[in-house]
Formats: C-alpha cells, structure tokens, sequence
C-alpha cells in the first residue's frame, strides 16, 4: 500500500456515511492511510422519517446521529465546499462563518464525491422564493413552525380572512410529496381541534401533481389505492396539474387557477449540488457526474461519485439507477471496495443492484408496499414500513428513542409548541425598545448609551414609560398557598424518600419477607420404602431458593438415619463452615476441620459450634418430605437449609 494515501469523503449522507463505515472495516491498520469526510452538518440525517419530525411524530433530534460518534478512525470536517480541483487534487473548505469565515486547502490521493441533491425549482424564480422544501432537519423544523403559525394567526383572524392561512398545498406526488400530504393532513387537522375560533372543517389539505397518478415508482393500482385513501381523509388531489406561479399569499397552477394560500411545500424535484457544475468532469442532462460500472469518474484517476449526485449507468438495462437511499448505501458499501482494491491492488467490481422494494406511509397506520413483487397495502404495508426503517436507523439510542416517540404518539396527541428564534440583528422593534426601557428602569441615573441603534435615537417622543411598582416578596404568595406548596413539596419528598429506601433496601428486606414464606414449603426427599433400616443414608435434594430478587435452583444433601419406628433427618450441611458432613464408623464427620458427631447427631468434638441440625419431616403419598429454611454458616441457630 502506498505511503500515506488520504481518501477525502465529500458529503455526509447515506452514500458518503456508509463508504466511510465500510472504509474502517477494510483498513485494519490505519497508520498508512487517512481518511476524512467533509459534510456542512455534522450529523447525519434519516431522511426517511423527514416527514414525521415535520408533523412532530418523531422529535427533531431523534433521527439525526452525530457523525463524530459513527467513526472511530475517520477524521471529520464541518465545513462548506468552496472549491474542488480535480487536476491538481485539492479541496478548498470554508468554516467559521460567523467570524468572516476561514478556509483550510486539503489535498487527497483518492476522492470520493457523494454530495447529494438539492430542491430543484426548475427555474421558477417566485416558487423557490415563496415555497417551503422538506431536504433538510432545518427544513423540517421551519416547516412545522410555519405550520403552526398559521393556526395560530387563523385564530384571530375573522373567518372569511381564514381560508388562504388555513389552505395548504404540497407540489410533487412522489414519495416524498405523498408521504408528507399524509402527515401534514394528520397534524394539522387534528392541531385545529386546540384552537377554538378555527373550525376544522375549514381546512384544506392540497396535493398538486403533473401527472395523471401518484406515486409514479409504484404499480398503478398501489398508486390508486394511495390516492383513495388520501382523498377520503379530506385531502384534494389535483392530477395533471402543476404550480407555475407563487406569491407570498396565493399560487397559480396551470390553466390559470389561482388558490389563496400562504402555504406551498415543494417537493416537485431534485437536482445536484451546484458545486458539481464547476467540475470539469462530464455530467448528464440533470447535471450528475457521469461515471463507469466501477463509480470512477472517468478522464480522473482516482476520483469516484456515487449517490444522487451521480449517473451510474445499469450495464443491463442500459440506463442509470434511480437515486434512492437504498442505492446510495450499497454504492457507498462497494465503493469503499473498490477504491482499497485501486490503493492495494485487487480487482474492482461492477455495481450491480436490483431494487428490494419500495414502501410509502400514508399515515393513520395505512400505506403501501412492493416488496420482491409483493405488493403490501393497508395496515401491514404501514407496519413493514416502520418495521423496516427503524431497524435500517443507525445506532440503538436512536432506535429506541425513535420507538417511544412512536408509542407515545398512539397514546397522546401531539405538540404544538412554535420554537421561535430570534438572532440579535433580526430582532423586532417591540423587543428591542423593551430591551432599552428595561435597561433605563434597572439604571435610571446612567445617561444614554453612545451605542444605541440609530432607530431608537431618532425615534420620535412617545408618552412616558408606566412607573415600575415594587411588590413585597411576601404579597406575591399568599401565607396559605406558600404553607400548601410548602406540605405538598415535603409530602412529595417524603414519598421519594420512601421508594428510593424501599428500592434500595431491597437486597435485605426481600429475603427476609420471603424466607417467612418459605417455612411452610416442603421438598420430595426419596419413597420411605427405600429408606434402609439401621444405617444411614445421604440424599441429594433438589431445591428451589429465593436469592431475595430471584429464585434459583441448588442441590443440598441430607442424611437420613431409620432405627425402626424412629427416624431423623440431619442437615448433611457442617454448621462451623458449610462443607459437607460424610458418616464415620461411630457416626458422623466433617472431613475438613475433624469436627465429629454421634449417630444421634450429638457433637462428640472438634470446632463445629454445635450438633447437627435436624430437619422437621412428614411423609406423603409415601415419599419423604423435609421442609427447608434459611441457613447462616456458623451461626448458632436451628435455622437450616436442606
């Protein structure tokens, strides 16, 4: 292998992240190699269950894993690509954007370009200004608060100034449009409820689509089947139709229909990153990378593009594959292959790939399947679908959180909190001016700062600030409530206290309770016709225990010694050490410490404290039957464990 080969990752989606993964697994030993991957995000993003954060099934941060915890021998960069120079194998990247930015030049033997797509708005300039998109984990929370928004202005507004806020429309009926209409419909339908001046029944759910069926990947009658299930759940589906045209308060579909709305989502289409247009490489007609069977890019020694940003072409059908996730991650899996048999000399391999299934949610526990031809629909194609993708999400945490908010969505309903964020130089002119008559009230003898904003020095005389009371501390509460809190907070104390005490505890009080219900519990033993006459015999007794948080099976001996109509039944347990007492020709002895007993159990000598410990018996149903108790080695007590 080549002396120190860099191999530079661009990109942290699934082509990018899942070479990376396979790259560690290659290289054992990593002194000779280094292996970077540059993302703008440092996390790494499901896209899958994008629509569910949007809706607020799933919370934001559960999809999302941090790329710094997915690698252990990866070095990572968050940075934006300014430029990349394929001929003299440089990278530029800019980071710290905030303070004017700061670039870094990377230069790498092996580069592999998985940078993804973009929204494609198919150069309508008032569509891309005006219209939300779902690519990103900030798309999906810009989304879910605008949504929220509007509800929230639809309350206080008169009816007949409700309908364009309460009218949505998502463009493109694919799987990311479709999947989307059916959470959004779900959410906000059931979000209007809280609202008391905002009648349901007044919202409008629009899915706007060019073609003549939905979801165009499917089979035509899971397509139908999609678009009667949505259409019964109130959502409106305008085939053959598409947004040409988009304000800030209505859209223009095709044929001149105008619908008020301030909200249109667009997910119509996809496109390359625009980085990939300054790549002198060759690109298809939609701007992706072209590249051989093997992902190389040809013309370029060493560099290799996989993803949505690439045409990879199907030596089969003669075409490209589709850029979906599940191509993305085997093409990042065999990349990683072939470029180490490219640094290492083996023999590289064609990616060949024939699509597993396709599953699209509808919400309302209902979607759509093909799964190896079967087709899925209802219930069960629901079911597969988060079956499936939660067990392809990375990393248990996320799986697991991801499985209770799913739970805690069929229980309850969901959030409506509005995260609003507000960045010092985007400040409203109301929160400002209470920023500066806060600050005159906490120092009224300080004179005017000389760094004040210019609008608040020009700003004409308004009428005099309302004077500050102070209120009592003591006149906040009154006497009787703060004495209730007071109760309340120590009963709530107490009652911790006692669990927490019960919990830990435990280990000394459960034996305890359950050896007082062990005493009357007795154990088979051997048939008294097998026991001899005159001579004593040892018996192994199978048992069951209680270790206080557990029961557990041991095996215990006893001796058994019949002398006619007389018998007793010792404990074959030395109570000084709790080994185990063998018979002697005079009777009994513990062969460890020489500690010796008669035939009648009576110590004769040696260190044990006392005799042997006799069981109490009965026989039933003609077999012998000893009843157990706790047993403490070397305590003088009767207590004993057969």
């Amino acid at each position: 292998m080549a002396d120190k080969v860099h191999v530079v990752i661009l990109g942290g989606g699934f082509g990018g992240i899942y070479a990376g993964l396979r790259f560690e697994k290659i290289i054992a030993d990593p002194r000779g190699m280094k292996l970077t991957l540059i993302s703008r995000d440092n996390f790494f993003v499901f896209t899958p269950m994008l629509h569910e954060v949007a809706s607020g099934s799933i919370a934001t941060r559960h999809i999302t894993i941090p790329i710094r915890k997915i690698y252990r021998k990866c070095d990572f960069h968050e940075a934006e690509i300014e430029s990349v120079d394929l001929r003299n194998r440089q990278i530029v990247t800019v980071h710290g954007a905030r303070d004017g930015g700061h670039g870094h030049v990377i230069e790498y033997t092996h580069l592999l370009i998985a940078l993804g797509s973009v929204t494609n708005f198919f150069g309508l300039e008032n569509v891309e200004r005006h219209a939300l998109t779902l690519k990103t984990i900030g798309d999906a929370i810009i989304l879910r608060n605008h949504i929220i928004d509007m509800l929230e202005q639809a309350e206080i507004e008169p009816p007949p100034m409700q309908a364009g806020l309460l009218t949505f429309v998502v463009a493109g009926a694919g799987f990311a449009g479709v999947e989307l209409v059916a959470e959004l419909n779900d959410f906000v339908r059931e979000a209007a409820r809280n609202y008391r001046h905002v009648d349901p029944q007044r919202v409008r759910v629009l899915l706007v689509h060019p073609e003549d069926r939905i979801l165009p990947e499917l089979s035509e009658d899971l397509g139908q089947y999609a678009l009667s299930k949505l259409r019964a759940r109130g959502v409106e589906v305008l085939l053959g139709a598409r947004v040409e045209d988009a304000s800030a308060k209505e859209i223009t579909l095709s044929g001149g229909r105008q619908i008020p709305t301030r909200s249109l989502v667009w997910t119509a289409g996809v496109a390359p990153d625009p980085i990939l247009a300054t790549l002198p490489c060759a690109h298809d007609q939609r701007g992706r990378i072209l590249t051989n069977e093997f992902l190389e890019v040809p013309d370029y020694e060493r560099v290799w593009a996989i993803g949505d940003c690439a045409a990879i072409p199907d030596l089969r059908s003669g075409k490209t594959y589709p850029p979906t996730a599940q191509h993305a991650i085997r093409q990042g899996r065999l990349v990683a292959d072939n470029m180490a048999a490219s640094i290492m000399g083996g023999q590289k391999r064609a990616f060949v790939y024939d699509l597993k299934g396709q599953l699209a949610s509808l919400g309302e526990r209902s979607g759509v399947a093909n799964l190896y031809g079967i087709k899925f629909s209802g219930f069960w194609a629901w079911w597969l679908w988060r079956t499936i993708y939660l067990f392809k999400l990375p990393q248990l945490d996320r799986k697991v959180r991801v499985a209770l908010d799913w739970t805690l969505d069929l229980i309850f309903t969901r959030d409506i909190v509005k995260l609003k964020t507000f960045s010092p130089e985007f400040q409203p002119r109301a929160i400002e001016r209470g920023v500066a008559i806060a600050m005159s009230h906490s120092s009224p003898t300080e004179p005017p700062r000389g760094d004040q904003p210019e609008r608040l020095k020009q700003e004409p005389e308004r009428a005099a600030a309302a004077p500050v009371i102070n209120v009592p501390n003591e006149h906040a509460v009154p006497e009787s409530r703060r004495s209730f809190l007071g109760a309340l907070i120590s009963l709530m104390g107490a009652t911790i206290t006692t669990i927490l005490g019960f919990i830990f505890g435990g280990y000394s009080l459960f034996p305890l309770l359950k050896e007082a219900a062990a005493k009357e519990q007795w154990t088979d033993v051997i048939p008294i016709d097998e026991v001899p006459d005159g001579e004593p015999i040892k018996q192994a007794v199978v048992i069951s225990q209680d270790g206080g948080w557990g029961r557990f099976n041991s095996q215990q001996l006893v001796w058994i010694m019949k002398n006619g109509e007389k018998m007793t039944v010792y404990s074959a347990i030395c109570p000084h050490l709790g080994c185990t007492i063998n018979t002697a020709e005079q009777g009994f002895i513990c062969p460890c410490h020489g500690s010796a007993w008669d035939r009648q159990g009576s110590k004769l000598g040696g260190p044990a404290p006392r005799g042997m410990d006799t069981l109490d018996y009965r026989i039933e149903d003609g077999v012998l039957q000893v009843k157990y108790q706790y047993f403490r080695q070397g305590q003088p007590d009767k207590e004993v464990i057969a």
